[in-house]
């Protein structure tokens, strides 16, 4: 999955608790920012992407000074704020991009191991019922318990305390539960219950029956939206100021996805040299590494709070008291009836612009997902073994943070030489095509094409893998270095009226039809056709038809950023201004 670089803007304030600590001099009086818990919907899948807005003034650094130092700043001299150190804001940035690094490195190798024991394990129409019965869920129980460790523990241990229940679990799963797998799971049953089922129910049954795998499943899919979207943005928000934000996130972006492509070469090293053909070493070794780099995180952010985060007891006090103004805020606007679905889908109908956008965040999200589960079902024809598929995800992992790293360099480009329209065109065309040729070498596997030759038919599939590969990769790369920044874009063309209800109409559209709607079409799809493998026509077929329903709103809402554009003079320099 790919990360999201984070959008700049303004956050909400948090309270500080008091400590005593030793004489320092403070930057600055203004307080510190606290994450507020995300909308359950905006962390699945994330992954891994969203995160609280950096807040609007400069933040407070903590610095060790002399006592002559500190008495002169007490006495009143000299006017002004102090200049923060280069030694030490080259120390902030090498310590976020090291706390980025390893969540990231975590989370590929999470992201391979789940997926690589419950496709290998249960088959990959396990995949829709464990995110709509297993991740959504546990989504919704771990926020409502962040909601209490944010309210009552102390703000330095809330990182530590969010991230612990995790990591015990990955180590019980590797040191216990998947070594005994085979005496846990009750196989047995499923087989013989198997006749009597409905096919499309067993992939369901199979997730209850390999109870650890899917267990194992979910708690890992939420490592991206607490350990990167919520806890780490929330930090680097925290001790960020805006001007620190505009040179220091690209810089975290580059830095992120540099862990993807060196967590994928571990995995293939693990996989291929340190644990050859054992597979339960090969995750005990994986998950080690991520016990490993957790202690490190959680040592790296103790160290960041101490000198980083303000904890003045008079800071403290000004912040509880806006903090505690802010809950009261935020309970009666949680009071306030909202509009619904009916309300958002009028809103669609009266702007157009609107109406486009929401095509293309739900055409992304289904898209993405009916891919996401083809390629998955069909690696496992290829790589059969957990240790065989984990390399190759590890392979995709690698290429989709190299490739994102050029895209991140190049982006800005797209959007002067090509214009608004290219640039948003990027991400639905690359999809449109590979997956096209993936699904059309998907059907010829199963002997769909069986009245071609068996050379066209080999050509066909040697094509498709490769497809699948640069598919996958091209579902996430472009997405937030051409697609997010194309949608913002647009925004920035309405009034201040129509942008925040485009926004709330498009953020709830999208939580409706996209992410959840894929996997309900899965579900239905499976259940209909008894399997992922007999399911690929049809997948194939509205792939291609939501795909081409994108390009189509592409191309509507890009005539309307070029009238926009030439009614206001910009021509084609804005999208690159804005870029």
């Amino acid at each position: 999955m790919q990360l999201q670089m984070k959008p700049i803007g303004l956050g909400p304030l948090r309270a500080s608790k008091p400590t005593v600590c030793p004489v320092r001099v403070q930057a600055s009086t203004h307080t510190g920012t606290r994450s507020r818990v995300l909308p359950i919907f905006n962390n699945l899948k994330p992954v891994f992407g969203t995160g609280v807005a950096p807040r609007p003034a400069p933040v407070v650094l903590k610095r060790h000074v002399s006592s002559a130092a500190a008495a002169s700043v007490a006495a009143g001299s000299p006017a002004g704020e102090p200049a923060l150190p280069k030694a030490s804001q080259t120390a902030k940035i090498v310590s976020l991009g090291a706390l980025f690094f390893c969540s990231t490195f975590c989370y590929t190798i999470l992201q391979n191991l789940k997926d690589s024991i419950v496709v290998t394990a249960v088959g990959a129409e396990a995949l829709p019922f464990l995110e709509a019965y297993g991740v959504l869920p546990l989504s919704v129980c771990f926020f409502m318990i962040y909601g209490w460790m944010n309210k009552t523990l102390p703000d330095k241990w809330v990182y530590q305390a969010a991230l612990t229940p995790f990591l015990a679990f990955y180590a019980l799963f590797a040191a216990v539960l998947y070594p005994a797998a085979a005496t846990l799971h009750p196989v047995h049953l499923l087989e013989s219950i198997r006749s009597a089922l409905p096919a499309g129910l067993v992939g369901l049954a199979g997730m209850v029956v390999h109870w650890s795998y899917s267990l194992f499943f979910c708690i890992a899919e939420l490592w991206g939206g607490v350990a990167i979207s919520l806890l780490f943005w929330g930090l680097a928000d925290e001790v960020c100021s805006i001007s620190d934000a505009k040179n220091v996130y690209p810089l975290l972006g580059i830095i992120a996805n540099v862990g993807l492509v060196a967590a994928g070469a571990w995995i293939k090293n693990v996989n291929n040299s340190l644990a050859v053909g054992n597979s339960v070493l090969a995750v005990q070794l994986l998950v080690g590494t991520i016990l490993t780099m957790a202690v490190f995180l959680m040592t790296v952010k103790g160290w960041v709070y101490d000198n980083f985060v303000p904890t003045t007891g008079a800071e403290a006090e000004e912040a509880h008291r806006k903090k505690e103004a802010r809950l009261k805020k935020e309970k009666e606007a949680d009071s306030t009836p909202k509009g619904g679905l009916g309300d958002s889908l009028g809103v669609l109908k009266r702007n157009p612009k609107v109406g486009n956008l929401a095509v293309l965040v739900v055409g992304y999200f289904i898209v993405q997902k009916l891919f996401d589960f083809a390629w998955k079902a069909q690696l496992r024809v290829f790589y059969p073994q957990p240790a065989a598929y984990q390399s190759a995800l590890a392979d995709v992992a690698q290429w989709t943070g190299i490739v994102t790293m050029v895209l991140m360099a190049t982006s800005k480009y797209v959007f002067q030489w090509g214009g608004w329209t290219a640039a948003a065109l990027a991400t639905p065309l690359a999809m449109l095509v590979s997956g096209s040729l993936f699904f059309t070498s998907a059907v010829a596997m199963q002997g769909g094409a069986g009245a071609l030759p068996p050379q066209v038919v080999g050509t066909l599939i040697g094509v498709g893998s490769i497809a699948g590969m640069v598919g996958r990769v091209m579902t996430r790369a472009p997405k937030y270095s051409l697609f997010d920044p194309a949608k913002e874009m647009v925004y920035i063309t309405m009034s201040k009226e129509e942008k925040n209800e485009g926004k709330a109409t498009v953020d709830l559209v999208g939580a409706y039809f996209g992410k959840s709607g894929a996997s309900w079409i899965m579900q239905a799809l499976v259940l209909i056709t008894g399997s992922m493998v007999k399911a690929m026509p049809i997948m194939g077929l509205a792939h291609v038809l939501v795909s081409l329903a994108w390009v189509k709103s592409t191309l509507s809402l890009g005539a309307m950023m070029k009238g926009t554009d030439e009614a206001h003079g910009h021509g084609a320099a804005a999208p690159a201004a804005a870029a």
